[in-house]
């Protein structure tokens, strides 16, 4: 036998006839975990007669449930008496068999009320229940049951099987182990068409939870919910959704791409299931998205970009000064900046330009504009478009100091484009006779 703080079972007793005798030996057996419930640590057993008077109580505390107290009640005329200095009796009790199951406590679908043609059908756990069987049936009797499920060892049972639309159904959970079965009260409901209902909540899949490093062009994924026939997506920086950035309903698939968040930034995101009925709010989760990595987008990092903000792919830096060349002021580091330098990549302070043509001759390639390329330029800094070299020293004509070569400079050789080393000028008219065309005069 077993008393009950409905529906959860508090304890149990073990009870025995002395046999020739009319007494009644009683022991408390177990309080569930043998602890404190919201009904208290305490009980109270009483015997009486048949007409339900003349009986006695007997409380069982906390210290004789773990004493394993005995109480005899004896009887006493109408009514039986209780004898608390009875010893325990271990061999008249003999040991401790497992009782048949307590009753099973319906838990959903709930009783006269309304649910899907694929319901859950759950249930409290039951003390000493080994397993459940479940039975439902359009007929209160459950005599020819449409679910009909033994073995089951878990609280919880869910048909594959749709049950019929706009049809009441009864059900009953059966626990049971070896000593015996108890049947739970008879609940009955109806079974809608899921469009009854609003959807149930989609569960969110990705991005999970607080994820970090989020890209700024996301998909998000989730669930589909129960009964939905569409979905509406919210991307916001609010907890609350509000003022989104993103909302898009009737998706009908349960994922959504998107783009334009911004850069190392917080989101919050959330699902909406709809149908005809209603609709159903996702639980809220948060994301933030990657911080700029490269501002400039050239393809180089920010914290390896010579140039984080302009872009600058090529990381050219002229004069190695850590700046590249395109935020850098003065490329090549001569100390005239590059919007009045003639040689912004090429040093020259002197900003020096032989031909005036605004390009500074170290990095003019005809510093004598002359048409001859410094490279090939006999006389690079003097024009000398016929490139004429009397002496043939590689130095033309017209930057030679000594155009004939014969060691007598130019302006003192009185035969400049023929050699006369002497300076022979025999009729004296200052024209050497190497190239004097009459040499006496006459």
């Amino acid at each position: 036998m077993g008393f009950y703080n409905k529906p959860i079972p508090m304890g149990t007793f073990q009870a025995i006839l002395y046999e020739g005798s009319n007494n009644i030996q009683v022991q408390f057996r177990a309080l569930l975990k043998d602890t404190p419930r919201n009904h208290g640590n305490s009980a109270t057993i009483g015997l009486e007669n048949a007409k339900g008077n003349g009986g006695v109580l007997y409380s069982f505390d906390k210290v004789s449930v773990n004493s394993g107290s005995v109480i005899l009640f004896t009887p006493n005329g109408g009514s039986y008496h209780k004898n608390d200095t009875a010893p325990y009796d271990g061999v008249l009790l003999g040991p401790w068999d497992t009782p048949p199951p307590a009753v099973p406590v319906l838990t959903g679908p709930v009783m006269n009320g309304e649910a899907r043609l694929t319901p859950e059908f759950s249930w409290g756990t039951t003390d000493y229940a080994d397993k459940y069987r479940l039975k439902v049936d359009n007929d209160s009797g459950l005599t020819s049951p449409v679910i009909d499920v033994s073995a089951l060892t878990t609280t919880s049972y869910t048909h594959a099987v749709p049950l019929t639309a706009n049809t009441t159904y009864y059900w009953a959970v059966i626990a049971s182990n070896a000593n015996g079965d108890a049947m739970s009260e008879v609940w009955h409901f109806t079974a809608k068409d899921a469009t009854a209902f609003p959807p149930g909540i989609s569960a969110l899949i990705s991005p999970v939870q607080g994820k970090t490093n989020v890209v700024t062009s996301p998909t998000f994924s989730w669930k589909a919910a129960t009964g939905a026939d569409s979905y509406q997506l919210i991307v916001s920086t609010q907890r609350d959704l509000g003022s989104p950035f993103y909302d898009k309903s009737g998706l009908t698939a349960t994922s959504q791409s998107i783009s334009g968040l911004a850069e190392g930034t917080k989101y919050y995101w959330g699902v909406v299931a709809h149908n005809k009925t209603g609709k159903t709010p996702s639980s809220t989760r948060e994301l933030t998205t990657v911080a700029d990595l490269d501002d400039d987008d050239d393809g180089v990092l920010d914290e390896s970009d010579n140039c984080p903000l302009v872009a600058n792919a090529k990381q050219t830096d002229t004069d190695g000064d850590g700046a590249g060349d395109a935020c850098d002021t003065d490329d090549d580091g001569d100390g005239v900046e590059d919007d009045k330098d003639n040689s912004p990549l090429v040093p020259n302070p002197d900003q020096t330009d032989t031909d005036d043509d605004g390009i500074g001759d170290a990095s003019d390639t005809d510093d004598d504009g002359d048409g001859v390329e410094d490279g090939a330029d006999n006389c690079p800094l003097i024009v000398n478009a016929n490139q004429t070299d009397t002496d043939g020293d590689g130095a033309g004509d017209a930057c030679d100091t000594d155009d004939d070569g014969d060691g007598v400079e130019d302006d003192k050789d009185n035969s400049p484009l023929v050699p006369n080393p002497d300076q022979t000028d025999t009729d004296d008219d200052g024209i050497g006779d190497a190239s004097d065309t009459d040499d006496d005069g006459d």
